[in-house]
């Protein structure tokens, strides 16, 4: 239901909601993480609205809205109260910004719960990325890498939407295997990821959540090499 023309009309009614969202961090950096909270909350869903509009009702970034608003509203917090930009601070705070939408699950910790996308992304993921870039791939080549690492090791819910629970469980299994094998680090990987591209497309598997998880990584790569976490 969607194609590139319909993600760019979308991505470009969005543009000022990412601002937005970073200004609201650092202008309520002195209210409780709830208020920043409820505040970032009332301009993601006016950010929905704009995008249903662009897309004509078609749902493109609407769980990336969500992940950037708590992401650029907890480095406008840091800006505001002089915190240093590290991957752990801003872990912290985006947990902290987030703690009261999950009171109704108390019994949810690190340790168990089944996805846990801002540490993924600020654990793995970027660490993967930067080692890739490292190795010599270019920008798009070594997050298509990564887009693996994310896919094998989150659980996303869009490919157990189009398929099943079994079959993500067997695609992670795939991965993990595949990019622990010497021969796949040591060689090009575009050949074998364009295969599976493929066989996704074949069976109508689409890993959105995952990128979703991976255009954040790609978010905070281009923030770090910016400047601009320097003046945290």
């Amino acid at each position: 239901d969607m194609d590139i023309f319909t993600f760019e009309a979308s991505a470009v009614s969005l543009n000022h909601y990412f601002e937005q969202f970073a200004l609201c961090g650092i202008e309520n950096g002195h209210e409780p993480f709830s208020r920043i909270f409820s505040r970032l909350r009332s301009l993601g869903i006016q950010a929905e609205e704009t995008m249903f509009r662009a897309t004509n009702q078609v749902n493109t970034h609407k769980g990336l809205i969500f992940s950037l608003a708590i992401m650029n509203g907890a480095l406008g917090y840091m800006y505001a109260n002089h915190i240093p930009y590290s991957p752990d601070a801003l872990l912290k705070i985006n947990r902290n910004l987030v703690a009261d939408v999950l009171e109704d699950f108390n019994d949810v910790t690190v340790e168990n719960a089944r996805t846990n996308g801002y540490h993924t992304v600020l654990k793995k993921a970027l660490p993967v990325l930067k080692h890739q870039l490292d190795r010599g791939l270019s920008l798009n080549d070594a997050g298509a890498v990564t887009l693996l690492y994310i896919i094998a090791h989150s659980e996303d819910t869009n490919i157990v939407n189009r398929s099943s629970y079994h079959s993500m469980k067997k695609i992670q299994a795939l991965l993990r295997e595949t990019l622990n094998d010497p021969e796949f680090i040591n060689k090009d990987p575009i050949p074998y990821i364009e295969s599976l591209d493929r066989e996704f497309i074949k069976n109508n598997i689409s890993p959105g959540g995952s990128a979703d998880l991976l255009a954040l990584t790609f978010f905070l790569y281009l923030f770090e090499n910016s400047g601009l976490s320097s003046i945290l």
